[in-house]
């Protein structure tokens, strides 16, 4: 399953990479889905690339999604299945990133990566576009018999995109109501 998706944020771009790589957690309150965002690590490592160096970030993210299970599902989904842990690489340009997700009960049981990727559309509008796939291993899952795997993938699928895709598919909005609130507590400093 592939989950797109491209916002105009009207704020300018440094702002932008600035949020998300280095204060993600501040969007939890906007973010509809998302009980909370955790800061597990951070890490600076130069990398050679044809002759020349560049420094990488690496941001270790815990997410952790408010999910509503089919009482049918239940029974083999547990709480901790809607939490992942996101690994993001930044490159030099910190215009586009890189991430993987995984489940915190099982490496296996679904595989995500994705891009950020940002551009600055004027000095003060962003365009930001975030991809992301995702496979489903219903198989993987403990307690989930052989035979029912393939009819359980499709309800799986449904929860993970019910856990994921808000989180992508409002993102800008969420950044949007940010840089708004964030602008309007400046303008009433300023009184």
């Amino acid at each position: 399953m592939l989950l797109t998706a491209r916002d105009v944020i009207h704020a300018p771009v440094a702002q932008v990479v600035h949020l998300i790589r280095d204060n993600l957690s501040e969007l939890v309150p906007f973010l509809p889905n998302i009980a909370k965002i955790e800061r597990v690590e951070l890490k600076d490592h130069a990398t050679l690339r044809a002759a020349e160096s560049a420094t990488e970030q690496t941001r270790l993210n815990h997410w952790f999604a408010k999910v509503e299970v089919p009482a049918i599902a239940k029974k083999y989904l547990r709480p901790e299945f809607f939490g992942w842990r996101e690994l993001t690489t930044w490159g030099d340009d910190s215009l586009s990133a890189k991430f993987q997700i995984e489940s915190f009960v099982g490496k296996n049981f679904f595989e995500a990566s994705g891009t950020y990727v940002f551009r600055a559309l004027t000095d003060h509008s962003t365009e930001i576009t975030v991809s992301c796939e995702v496979l489903i291993h219903a198989e993987r899952v403990r307690g989930v018999p052989e035979l029912l795997a393939k009819t359980a993938t499709p309800l799986i699928e449904r929860v993970i995109r019910k856990m994921i895709e808000p989180s992508l598919s409002t993102l800008g909005h969420c950044l949007n109501a940010y840089f708004a609130q964030d602008h309007e507590n400046l303008t009433q400093k300023t009184l």
